[in-house]
């Protein structure tokens, strides 16, 4: 019913629909959302879309294909995306280890006005430690260190999550760099590193 109204360019019907579903204590899934956030961008209305955004995370579908296809377009028919909506698009697709979606999606980011932070990049450095390639993890590296973001330990831990995957010579060398470990350090290294050499 939700796509038929939207489909018959009834935008508010469909999103009233969302609300009885949730009132019905009914799940809605990722065609729901597809078509909610379809709606919201109908009507351009940012913080209805934003709401729905809400839902999308806390029921895990960010991660779904075509729900991120959504919510790319609700947040450019609606406004310019901001940092927190483009992160939690990149966060989505990392935790289902899709890394050229994520490496789109940060390229989309950085022709737009908002600029990566320590949280995207973050995100980033995470899905390419899953990668058996290592050349999105060192192209992200890189660009930690030119952004300026290399200090921020949300980076670091990543960049050494990365390395302790694919190279532990270097996360040791990383790790010893750091000065002051966190906790997040040394449970990244200790992950897959060898603890003696620590």
């Amino acid at each position: 019913m939700i796509s038929a109204y939207w489909q018959l360019g009834l935008p508010r019907e469909s999103l009233s629909l969302l609300g009885s579903m949730r009132a019905a204590d009914v799940r809605p899934d990722h065609f729901t959302f597809t078509y909610c956030l379809n709606a919201c961008a109908r009507l351009g209305d940012v913080l209805l879309g934003g709401n729905v955004h809400a839902l999308v995370v806390v029921s895990g579908y960010g991660g779904h294909v075509a729900v991120s296809n959504a919510l790319i377009d609700m947040y450019g028919k609606c406004s310019r995306p901001d940092s927190i909506a483009w992160n939690v698009m990149i966060a989505g697709y990392a935790e289902y280890d899709e890394v050229e979606s994520c490496i789109q999606l940060f390229n989309k980011m950085n022709e737009s006005p908002c600029e990566p932070d320590q949280w995207t990049l973050s995100s980033l450095m995470d899905v390419s430690a899953q990668s058996s390639e290592m050349v999105y993890g060192r192209a992200v590296h890189a660009f930690v260190i030119k952004s300026g973001w290399g200090s921020a330990d949300e980076s670091k831990n990543s960049i050494l999550g990365f390395y302790s995957r694919h190279r532990e010579h270097d996360a040791l060398k990383l790790l010893e760099s750091f000065g002051a470990r966190t906790l997040v350090s040394w449970n990244n290294y200790t992950k897959v590193g060898d603890v003696p050499k620590v």
